[in-house]
């Protein structure tokens, strides 16, 4: 058999030439992957800023109502403690009345029953 020269040219270059390729390739792919992690790495850093950011602008808004809300509460149950001691002051002078007007009655029945004992 005899080879044709060409062709074995031919050969040799297109298997160099894909060696070549194929460690281009592998460069070019070793390159990219650094590439995007670079910039991974940059977004996430700046999302994750970003999102500290935000973090930090929600949580003084949420703690400024909770705030204001605490002293709605605070006024709310001042005003509730003197309404109920109103109706605490109410009740026992409703009660204090009703006392002195059962021991009236119990003070007459005894003058009552007096008188009724000093005419036998």
């Amino acid at each position: 058999m005899n080879k044709n020269p060409n062709a074995e040219v031919s050969t040799k270059i297109a298997n160099e030439l894909s060696v070549c390729l194929s460690e281009i390739n592998s460069t070019f792919i070793a390159e990219l992957d650094k590439i995007n992690n670079k910039l991974n790495n940059k977004l996430n850093k700046k999302v994750n800023a970003r999102f500290s950011r935000i973090y930090i602008e929600f949580n003084a808004k949420l703690n400024a109502k909770i705030k204001k809300i605490n002293s709605y509460n605070a006024r709310y149950t001042f005003k509730t403690q003197k309404i109920l001691s109103m109706i605490n002051k109410v009740i026992t002078d409703n009660i204090e009345e009703a006392y002195y007007n059962d021991f009236g009655n119990i003070s007459s029945e005894f003058i009552s029953i007096k008188t009724s004992i000093e005419a036998f």
